[in-house]
């Protein structure tokens, strides 16, 4: 008889590689700074860190994302942008689709309020969109309960007229920040935030392939809340100088 793949995956991160059986939908990744959740499809794959800790004996491990069929045109965001703008007393959902070879931009039936949008999910989702009018841009419990698949998510705000987009990947309910740079081919400089709002840093991606390349004090890739972090490397001077250079970037 032939045993069937598990449904989800359990993996350990040594210096050779991960042990463990993979899973058919997504697998859980124990690494020597904590737990990651991770998963792939034919439109993304990537890797969120769901919970820090400080394993004995095993390596560090980041999270990563990819999109196999090149960047997304910016031309398709900045098309959503209008129409979420346009439109800045209802709550707007745009996606952006992969077919027929090439990225597209899909307005599905909904019915948006100025706090909710209802709205039929296209098939080949590689990004969700959706706007929060004139208020700030930021992830909700009503995003997190919708947010449940493998696939970009991002939130467009525009409060006192200033333009505002968030963007994080989602892998089964479980998320980890996304850098606009690393999503589009090309990004204005106002959105290329590195502190994405007041109190927190944006770590943003490395290399892995480069372990020379990981970063002081040994602070990985993430979205941090700054006192957090600030706090807990205290004792790292290392860490700290390194820390004090990304605020002033």
């Amino acid at each position: 008889m032939t045993e069937l793949q598990p449904q989800v995956g359990y993996q350990v991160f040594h210096e050779d590689g991960l042990y463990g059986a993979r899973g058919l939908y997504y697998n859980y990744l124990f690494a020597g700074n904590g737990l990651f959740v991770e998963a792939e499809s034919p439109l993304l794959n990537g890797r969120v860190q769901i919970a820090q800790a400080k394993v004995r004996g095993l390596p560090d491990l980041a999270p990563k994302f990819h999109l196999p069929h090149a960047k997304i045109p910016a031309g398709i965001m900045e098309i959503a942008l209008d129409l979420m703008l346009f439109e800045h007393a209802t709550e707007i959902y745009a996606a952006i689709v992969y077919e027929n070879g090439e990225y597209g931009l899909k307005s599905p039936n909904q019915v948006g309020s100025a706090a909710r949008v209802l709205y039929e999910r296209p098939d080949n989702v590689v990004l969700e969109l959706h706007s929060h009018g004139k208020i700030g841009a930021f992830f909700s419990s009503l995003d997190n309960s919708d947010e449940q698949g493998l696939r970009l998510y991002g939130v467009v705000g525009n409060p006192r007229g200033g333009l505002q987009v968030k963007m994080r990947l989602g892998v089964y309910g479980y998320y980890g920040p996304v850098e606009l740079q690393n999503v589009f081919d090309d990004v204005p400089p106002d959105l290329l935030d590195q502190v994405v709002e007041e109190h927190k840093i944006l770590i943003p991606g490395y290399d892995p392939a480069n372990p020379a390349g990981r970063y002081p004090g040994g602070i990985l890739p993430g979205n941090y809340e700054l006192v957090k972090l600030l706090r807990e490397n205290a004792d790292n001077p290392e860490a700290i100088r390194f820390i004090a250079d990304m605020l002033e970037k």
